[in-house]
């Protein structure tokens, strides 16, 4: 299977370019460079050829100056060139490891919670092995633990950071320093 050229646009990508939504996107029915696992990619001069054509057919030829045309073009290439460079900059960014889907971040953090609620549950056994405590004491502790467990369980990771950051689907984190 041929991977995708970095240059490719998805369909969700092309539309957010041009900003438009995905379906008016459809709705233009440019034509794909080539389709990988059941994803369409198109090139940047299969939409911009899609464009002009469209704007062609839908204004008489001489209301539109070759002149005006040339600029519209060198817009759009412009907008397509400034998304293309911000995704290979993301894909950079995500090899050198600065950033982390929400997913995984996620998982991670759950199994550190998991972690974590372990010790806690042997937190009321060890103090009383440490300090003298009747079993009432250390029921009492045992109740403040569980109370701050369900605490924690409650915390929803994906709504804290969607909550914090509507606009992207991973988390910027610093570059380890070695």
């Amino acid at each position: 299977m041929t991977s995708p050229d970095p240059s490719w646009l998805t369909a969700a990508e092309a539309a957010e370019s041009a900003g438009v939504d995905e379906r008016t996107f459809r709705r233009w029915a440019v034509e794909p460079v080539a389709t990988v696992g059941g994803v369409r990619y198109y090139s940047v001069r299969a939409i911009l050829d899609n464009r002009l054509e469209a704007e062609q057919r839908r204004r008489p030829p001489a209301a539109t100056s070759a002149a005006e045309l040339r600029r519209q073009v060198d817009d759009a290439e412009i907008m397509l060139m400034r998304h293309q460079a911000e995704r290979v900059e993301l894909a950079n960014s995500e090899r050198r490891g600065e950033l982390v889907e929400v997913e995984r971040l996620a998982q991670t953090i759950g199994a550190a919670g998991s972690a974590v609620g372990a010790v806690l549950d042997s937190l009321p056994g060890r103090v009383r092995r440490i300090v003298t405590m009747s079993h009432t004491d250390v029921e009492r502790v045992r109740r403040v633990v569980v109370e701050h467990q369900n605490a924690i369980a409650e915390l929803q990771i994906i709504q804290a950071i969607e909550s914090t950051s509507t606009s992207t689907s991973t988390i910027h984190r610093s570059p380890t320093h070695e």
